[in-house]
């Protein structure tokens, strides 16, 4: 329906589904003289879709100051909050995916250079609950011998290159860990250190153990 087709017909022959709603908002903005902004509400279109309006309903008043209608702004939000559903359900995602994940993954602040998220793999991978690493320094759990390289790894990343580092760890009862990190800048208000860790401890002695199986033919031969 066209502007000019609009002019001169009620709410009920514009929006017979919907006309009781909006007529109540209207009621209710003359009654009380007073503005009612910010309404979320559906709108039919001609061809029966539904989309979202934000809408604002203010007093029309004439030059003495009396109620003689309402002023209608409505703004077409359907594509925001598609996008807004879209995002929040790719957090809702990206959420278990970070939490159930068997790999170490956690956030480093970039100003703190702490630890300021951890997933629930800190348990399996270091033997710490998350909470006990929270807001703690990367020394906690990486051996001093690797420290500063993995620190020069987290400045690269902060610089805005991804980078990759091995560094010997120990979970909290003091055994040794192998972690092959990959680092990668997050912005946002707070920016910080997206960083993923894999246990490789296994495929170490697996290749150690192949090297020296290695020299040992090579030796009788």
């Amino acid at each position: 329906m066209t502007p000019e087709q609009m002019i001169g017909k009620s709410t009920r022959e514009i929006w017979p589904e919907m006309a009781d709603h909006y007529i109540a908002d209207d009621r209710e903005v003359i009654a009380t003289g007073k503005p009612k902004l910010g309404i979320i509400e559906q709108f039919p279109t001609a061809s029966g879709e539904l989309r979202w309006l934000r809408t604002d309903k203010v007093p029309y008043l004439d030059r003495d100051g009396n109620i003689i209608g309402v002023i209608v702004l409505a703004v077409d939000i359907t594509e925001q909050r598609r996008a807004a559903e879209s995002l929040r359900e790719s957090e809702e995602r990206f959420r278990e995916l970070f939490e159930y994940a068997h790999d170490l993954i956690f956030t480093i602040d970039a100003q703190s250079r702490r630890i300021a998220t951890v997933n629930n793999a800190a348990r399996d991978v270091l033997s710490y609950e998350p909470a006990e690493l929270l807001g703690k320094p990367i020394s906690i759990f990486v051996n001093a011998d690797f420290l500063s390289a993995v620190e020069e790894h987290i400045a690269r990343a902060i610089a805005g290159t991804p980078c990759s580092v091995e560094a010997w760890c120990r979970r909290k009862d003091g055994t040794p860990v192998l972690l092959d990190f990959r680092l990668k800048a997050m912005g946002g208000a707070r920016p910080s250190v997206h960083v993923i860790a894999y246990d490789v401890t296994e495929r170490r002695r697996e290749s150690e153990n192949a090297r020296r199986l290695s020299l040992v033919l090579q030796q009788r031969v």
